[in-house]
Parts: structure tokens; C-alpha cells; sequence
């Protein structure tokens, strides 16, 4: 594990909504001028670094390859998806050790292949992951230990309507599986510990996404029955249930912790412990663990492990 020294740099490339979040946190662990952001656009980087008080170096990671390779031992990569597998490309070629690299990671599985290939055997890759650090699976994880989990279920519905009028690409939108569900079914494959094998069902497609609805089932490594759902054109939102030999857990929405507990029809919520403070839920356990303790975190590894899973689900045959 790479210990921080008050003079070490943390590198974050990208500009957006999400680099923002992380600024916030990466500015309440470390001093500014540990912090090193690198844009694409001039635009951009100019709005960040005027929002933000810091400079931002523009041109991308290519452009600034002599400032990364004398300052930078691990990042943090926020740009645009299809952006994500070339940039931490580049930065295992500028011998960065450690990098969190947006969920996730990439849209297609040879470009994680390449990745993996790419690395030594001393350089990290993190898939950041966010709801694994979220405070009701924490709790969760918790109650788990001194209870027998029986089955799982989850949910993994989009609003279509909402999604269709995003500013993003069409091919990002076409694998929105991946781009955006993941979340929900990492959780899964995160509590459960992988799946042993799964029947899935498709149906519907839309101007932008083939399928348009999920159903399936399977069981896990440890023999446990899972179920799933989602309907795109329906409605619904992100949901987790595990029963087990005591209760039910209801994680809906994925943020708060329910329970009912068996022999009973009553839903009952647990108190979580106080955020800190207003930043994006799970993104403040998550830098920090990827800076000091590296626990809890997807590797590349993994997520390469879970993307025939994700490839089942999701339907897709373009793989």
C-alpha cells in the first residue's frame, strides 16, 4: 500500500459533474496543493479552475505527460466513459502505480483485458463503485455477519424518459447496462460473492437500447437463489433485498436500510450513522479507502470476473 506524504500529488483528470465530486472530498482530505487537475477543453478546465480557486492544466493527459511522469503516483479518473480505458492507458505508461478509474472502466471488455495486460504487478486499478461505501450497506454488511442469508433479489429499473434526453453519446446509451445499472448489480455480486450460474430473459428495445426489460434467476457460488427485474418502460426504481433466517432487508431506495423481520408483516427502518457532510453519498468512504486502506474497493480484476455476468443480463451481442 502506497503511504501519503505531505508533499505528494493526487492526479484528477477530468472537469464534470463527477470530477467536482471528487474534488470536494479530495479537498477535505488533502491540502489544495496536493491536489493536480488535468482537463480536456479549455472551456472547461478554465470554468473548474474558476470554480474551484485551483489551476487546471487543459490539453488532456497526453499534453501534460512530463508533469504527470516527475509528480504522480496515483489518480483519480473522472472524464467522459468512453474517455476512461485510453486515459488510464496512458497514465500505466507514465508509470502511475494507483488509479481510480470511473465506472466502469470501460463499455467493452477488451479494453479491461488490455488494462490488466498493461499493468505490473505493483500498479492497482479501482473501478469506483460509490454505493459499495454507502452507509445502509456498511450497516448491512454488519447484520450479515450473525445472520444465514436465504436468497437475494434486486431491481435495476431506468427511466427511460429521463435517460433518452441525457447529453451523453448514443453508444453510451445503447450499453446503459453498463454504464449505469452496474451500480446495482456489483452491489449483488459485491454481498453475495459471484454468481455460480443464471437463466435470463429479455424482451422489448426502444430507439435507443436494446433490451428494454429484464427478468432472470440463478444461484450464487455459495448455492443461494437470486432473482432479478427491470422494466425500462415501466416503472420502478434501484432495489436490493436479501432475506435471511431472521429478516427480510430492503434496500429501496438503495440509500436507506429497512427490515421486517420474520414472522411479521411490518416494515421497520434502521438509523445510519450521520453522513459527512453534503457530499455525494458513498464518495467520501470510497476516495478514502482508495487513499489509505484500499478495502471494499471493485479491481479491475474483478470487474473483468463480473462482466460475463453483465454481459448475460444485460443481453447484449456485441461483446
Amino acid at each position: 500500500m502506497l503511504e501519503i506524504s505531505p508533499k505528494e500529488k493526487i492526479l484528477l483528470v477530468g472537469t464534470g459533474n463527477m470530477a467536482q465530486e471528487y474534488f470536494n472530498v479530495l479537498e477535505l482530505l488533502l491540502s489544495k496543493d496536493q491536489i493536480l487537475v488535468i482537463g480536456r477543453s479549455l472551456k472547461g478546465s478554465t470554468a473548474f479552475s474558476e470554480t474551484n480557486n485551483i489551476e487546471v492544466f487543459s490539453g488532456g493527459v497526453e499534453s501534460n505527460e512530463k508533469l504527470i511522469k516527475s509528480n504522480i503516483k496515483r489518480s483519480i479518473v473522472a472524464t467522459d466513459i468512453e474517455e476512461l480505458p485510453l486515459v488510464c492507458e496512458h497514465l500505466l505508461n507514465y508509470k502511475v502505480q494507483s488509479i481510480l478509474l470511473e465506472k466502469p472502466g470501460s463499455l467493452n471488455r477488451n479494453d479491461l483485458e488490455r488494462l490488466i495486460k498493461l499493468k505490473n504487478k505493483n500498479t492497482e486499478i479501482f473501478i469506483a463503485y460509490n454505493r459499495r461505501f454507502y452507509r445502509s450497506i456498511n450497516l448491512l454488511k454488519d447484520k450479515l455477519q450473525y445472520e444465514k442469508v436465504q436468497s437475494f433479489s434486486f431491481e435495476f429499473t431506468e427511466f427511460s424518459n429521463q435517460v433518452v434526453s441525457l447529453k451523453k453519446s448514443l453508444v453510451e446509451k445503447q450499453r446503459w447496462f453498463l454504464a449505469n445499472s452496474t451500480h446495482v448489480v456489483d452491489l449483488f455480486l459485491f454481498l453475495s460473492g459471484g454468481v455460480k450460474d443464471i437463466h435470463c430473459n429479455h424482451f422489448g428495445t426502444s430507439s435507443w437500447h436494446e433490451p428494454m426489460s429484464f427478468s432472470g434467476s440463478g444461484s450464487t457460488l455459495k448455492g443461494i437463489p437470486f432473482s432479478y427485474i427491470a422494466n425500462w418502460n415501466g416503472v420502478g426504481r434501484w432495489g436490493l433485498n436479501i432475506t435471511t433466517d431472521k429478516n427480510r432487508y430492503v434496500l429501496k431506495p438503495l440509500e436507506k436500510l429497512q427490515f421486517i423481520p420474520k414472522g411479521s408483516f411490518q416494515t421497520q427502518e434502521l438509523d445510519l450513522s450521520e453522513p459527512i457532510g453534503t457530499y455525494k453519498e458513498g464518495v467520501y468512504e470510497m476516495v478514502r479507502s482508495f487513499l489509505y486502506k484500499k478495502s471494499g474497493l471493485c479491481t479491475i480484476e474483478e470487474q473483468l470476473k463480473h462482466w460475463p455476468v453483465y454481459i448475460k443480463i444485460s443481453g447484449y451481442s456485441n461483446e
